[in-house]
């Protein structure tokens, strides 16, 4: 007589080939999530970096263009204290929040220590406010401001980019030479945002932070 075997899958077995599946398909979840984050984090560093570069290459290109003398060197940073011999730019002229650039579309401004041409003279401005950069342009006139104008938001103004401090502190020019740095986070205006290159914060993976520097000869400038 042939005697049959049957086999049958245990309750032991099947709560073990359970458990097994239930760990393969949690690593294949965790797996999912960190490619995710990895990769939104990638996009966040990628955005970050270019708004800067994207300021600081809008700034150097009108700071390349800037006509000016030793005495009047055309920019303005912040609050112009100098206001030099024959120079037409005042003390007092100018905003803490705001870089200017004179530029003469003609040439025609520049002599005798003076930047001032009424006809083909302009600023090109940048304002600082509310970590976003705002870029605005105003003909050069003879009174108050000279024509440097505030930007902000609104008509006749344009938002450049962000940036999680006033850059304009960064600034230098030196013979001839404009330099800037531009700091941004993904966020500038939370607390999150730091710069663990200059300070001992912790940086945050999910606002992470951008410097760009930069430097670029100020257009034509005369020794005279």
């Amino acid at each position: 007589m042939k005697t049959v075997h049957c086999t049958a899958i245990t309750l032991m077995e099947l709560i073990i080939a359970s458990v097994v599946v239930t760990v393969v398909m949690l690593g294949v979840v965790s797996a999912s999530i960190i490619l995710q984050k990895n990769s939104t984090d990638y996009t966040n560093r990628y955005f970050v970096t270019q708004t800067a570069t994207n300021v600081l290459n809008s700034i150097l290109a009108d700071a390349s263009q800037v006509v000016g003398t030793v005495n009047c060197p055309g920019i303005v940073i912040g609050i112009n204290s100098t206001g030099t011999g024959g120079c037409a730019l005042s003390s007092g002229t100018g905003d803490a929040n705001t870089i200017c650039f004179y530029q003469d579309m003609n040439g025609a401004g520049i002599g005798n220590g003076t930047i001032q041409d009424t006809t083909y003279g302009q600023w090109a401005c940048y304002t600082y406010s509310a970590n976003n950069i705002y870029r605005c342009t105003s003909n050069y006139n003879n009174g108050g401001n000279q024509g440097m104008n505030q930007c902000n938001a609104g008509a006749g103004s344009t938002l450049v980019g962000t940036a999680s401090a006033l850059p304009w502190p960064s600034a230098s020019f030196n013979t001839g030479v404009f330099s800037l740095t531009v700091d941004n986070c993904w966020n500038p205006a939370i607390a999150s945002c730091c710069n663990p290159i200059n300070t001992n914060c912790s940086s945050d993976s999910s606002n992470p932070f951008a410097e760009k520097k930069g430097s670029v000869s100020a257009g034509s400038y005369s020794a005279s």
